[in-house]
């Protein structure tokens, strides 16, 4: 399924695989688009804008390759601050996913 992918879906899938192999449990959209940014500049691909990228999270939560959890955050006062999406792999899969599309990045260059 991954190997069916468009490239910059990959690339944000590659983006959050290495980000939660940094013993995390859940990275941020924010963390992911500044991340994607950076690879794509590194293998010299215009990067897609952020709603570009929040749609290519849309899809891999639908495909079942990521999970996206929204919570509300709230100060002290308890008064809401927000809304964030904390994205996990399902399964624990980063190892497999990067192993198995590290080299993706030297493909596009």
């Amino acid at each position: 399924m991954i190997e069916e992918l468009p490239q910059h879906q990959k690339i944000v899938l590659l983006c959050i695989a290495k980000l939660l192999d940094e013993n995390r449990q859940v990275v941020t959209p924010p963390e992911i688009k500044e991340y994607y940014i950076q690879i794509c500049q590194e293998a010299g691909i215009r990067p897609r804008r952020p709603p570009q990228v929040w749609a290519f999270l849309k899809d891999l939560s639908r495909l079942g390759l990521i999970h996206q959890k929204i919570e509300n955050r709230h100060n002290t006062q308890g008064r809401t601050l927000g809304r964030v999406a904390l994205i996990s792999i399902r399964d624990n899969t980063e190892k497999e996913i990067i192993s198995s599309m590290d080299h993706l990045i030297e493909q596009f260059k």
